[in-house]
């Protein structure tokens, strides 16, 4: 018993040890929240949490972001900064615009995740709730 739980004792300090020493570049990037107060005045679902990190880790920047003029998205990816508000897809989709913001956010997200289903590809969330969580 006393054997066991020194090895209990050991392999928790190693652990905290890890955790301290740990780089906070190496853990995961915040996810961003897809809420635009000025659009969405009366939300009726919460706002969207939504993981960009996993996002790009799955799909091309220019799949999601784009800038469409004769039918071909122009824009360069090599411009596209995190930190760059006019890369938020509210820029271009709130006000009166072609598609609002709404939309915008709905048949871009539930788009691919349909696509993904019908395609026999990992499920991804099409339901309201699923997205929009309490």
């Amino acid at each position: 018993m006393a054997m066991l739980l020194k090895s209990f004792s050991v392999l928790f300090f190693l652990c905290l040890m890890l955790m301290l020493v740990t780089p906070r570049g190496w853990a995961d990037e915040e996810p961003l929240i897809l809420d635009n107060p000025e659009v969405f005045a009366k939300n009726k679902r919460p706002a969207v949490v939504f993981p960009h990190e996993m996002h790009m880790q799955m799909v091309d920047c220019l799949s999601c972001h784009h800038d469409y003029v004769n039918g071909q998205n122009t824009l360069d990816a090599d411009m596209l900064e995190e930190t760059d508000p006019a890369i938020r897809c509210a820029a271009c989709h709130a006000g009166n615009t072609v598609v609002n913001l709404k939309d915008a956010f709905h048949q871009q997200c539930l788009g691919c995740h349909r696509q993904m289903r019908t395609s026999g590809q990992a499920t991804a969330p099409e339901l309201c709730g699923e997205c929009h969580r309490r």
